[in-house]
Parts: structure tokens; C-alpha cells; sequence
């Protein structure tokens, strides 16, 4: 399996893990993005000058971001892997 999607996965259960543990009142909100036809730098908050994202450069400033994950060249894999757990490849 491919590290980075393992070290993804073993966040993901570690969130879940937490997650398990808090209380309703401290309940956290995870919100997993995954786009279509972009590139790494398509946002502001990557470094593009050109493009105004501002909403995405706010909601990146104020969350967990990981700039070294693997994805498929489409998106149904990535998708399919991320919720079942095994690598596409």
C-alpha cells in the first residue's frame, strides 16, 4: 500500500477514534474536499496569483491542510479508495 495513502488513512481513523471519544458539545466537523480537474496550485492558497479563491484560501487558513497526498488521475478511484480503504492501484 502507498504510504502517503496509509498515513492518510491512519488520520482518518485516528479522527475517527477521537471522535468516538468526545462528548456531543465537543464533537469535531471534518470536511474531506476532493475536486475534479485541478491542479496544485489552482488556489490561492497554493500559490496561484492569478485565480481569486478566496473563499477556499479562508476555509484552508482555518483548517488542517495536506499538501502531500496521492490521488488517481480521475476521481472515482480516489473516491472509491478513500472509502473503502484499499489502494486503486
Amino acid at each position: 500500500m502507498n504510504t502517503r495513502f496509509a498515513s492518510v488513512l491512519w488520520l482518518l481513523l485516528f479522527t475517527a477514534a477521537s471522535q468516538a471519544l468526545l462528548s456531543a458539545e465537543q464533537a469535531l466537523n471534518i470536511l474531506i474536499i476532493i475536486s475534479d480537474d485541478q491542479g496544485y496550485e489552482d488556489f490561492g492558497f497554493t500559490g496561484n496569483t492569478l485565480a481569486n479563491t478566496l473563499v477556499l484560501d479562508r476555509l484552508a487558513s482555518e483548517s488542517a491542510f495536506y499538501p502531500h497526498c496521492m490521488v488517481a488521475p480521475a476521481c472515482s478511484p480516489t473516491r472509491s479508495a478513500l472509502l473503502t480503504g484499499r489502494d486503486p492501484e
